[in-house]
């Protein structure tokens, strides 16, 4: 539960070979491409949550590989439980769906300059971290 006692969210990190999934979503105040992320519904876990919301906005099919991380978004009005969700998308052909702008892949060292107070920062560098570890 978030100090606002809203639902968590999820943020889903989309790989194919060696390339992230960001896109533009078209509710957001800005216009940075962040990752695909959404509100877990009633009943979901946020497995479930993630591909959902992959299929729902980019009509990707992707298997997922496990939790990252959690992370705390605080803003003005309410405080964001998030939890990031590592997938692997067979194919990087995007659908996208009525809620995003623009969708595309990136290399690690592509992200957008994002601002500092971001968790996404946090979610990039335990990414980093993770893939590092890998043999």
């Amino acid at each position: 539960m978030t100090e606002s006692g809203g639902r968590p969210a999820v943020l889903v990190i989309v790989r194919h070979d060696s390339r992230i999934l960001l896109a533009r979503h078209r509710y957001h105040a800005t216009d940075l491409p962040v990752l695909i992320a959404g509100m877990i519904e009633e009943g979901e876990t946020a497995e479930e949550a993630a591909v959902r919301e992959v299929s729902e906005e980019t009509g990707l099919d992707v298997t997922l590989s496990g939790i990252l991380g959690t992370y705390r978004y605080r803003d003005d009005q309410r405080t964001l439980l998030m939890i990031a969700v590592l997938a692997t998308s067979r194919s990087t052909e995007i659908q996208l769906d009525n809620e995003l702008t623009h969708a595309a892949w990136y290399e690690l060292d592509e992200l957008p300059p994002w601002p500092a107070d971001w968790p996404i920062h946090a979610v990039f560098d335990d990414y980093r971290r993770s893939t590092s570890a890998d043999p």
